[in-house]
């Protein structure tokens, strides 16, 4: 099933386009139950149509995946593969030296974030600090786990979604 050519089409300006901010809660397709997914760990420089070749057979189940996950921006709800990671660090901070000097957060010895005057008042032994760098790469990394429809759930979603847009 081609999901963006079930959504419906909408006017924008003097075209007719398909408006894909629609979305279906799972929960309306009654897929809600624990069992119907799994945990996935995306790959380096894995896609969501790579995965959705493997796992459903087809890469324009990708949405699945999106759906799963209520990811509404892939391009940033993805993990960067290690060229566009540096690239994004580079564009924010200018080099990854300056985003290693940077600092991001200050943390008391029970890991709670703290601000800086705090930071600067506490006992060397009973603070931290976590520079921009590691920040950004500890996000990028989180999202990595994922979780997949498992594929029975996956076609039943499908012929469900069918129903709705009809």
């Amino acid at each position: 099933m081609d999901y963006l050519a079930q959504l419906p089409k909408i006017k924008y300006g003097t075209d007719t386009v398909t408006n894909i901010f629609t979305r279906v809660l799972l929960k309306q397709v009654e897929i809600l139950s624990p069992q119907a997914y799994y945990p996935y760990t995306i790959k380096e420089g894995e896609r969501p149509d790579h995965i959705a070749r493997n796992i459903y057979g087809d890469s324009q189940d990708a949405w699945l995946i999106s759906i799963a996950n209520t990811m509404l921006d892939p391009q940033f709800e993805w993990p960067l593969d290690y060229h566009a990671f540096k690239q994004y660090i580079e564009d924010k901070y200018g080099s990854v030296a300056a985003a290693q000097a940077t600092t991001h957060a200050y943390y008391n010895s029970d890991g709670l974030e703290i601000d800086a005057e705090t930071y600067n008042a506490t006992p060397a032994v009973e603070r931290s600090s976590k520079d921009a760098y590691t920040w950004e790469d500890e996000q990028n990394e989180a999202r990595r786990n994922i979780k997949l429809i498992r594929p029975a759930y996956a076609k039943q979603l499908k012929k469900q979604l069918a129903k709705i847009y009809q």
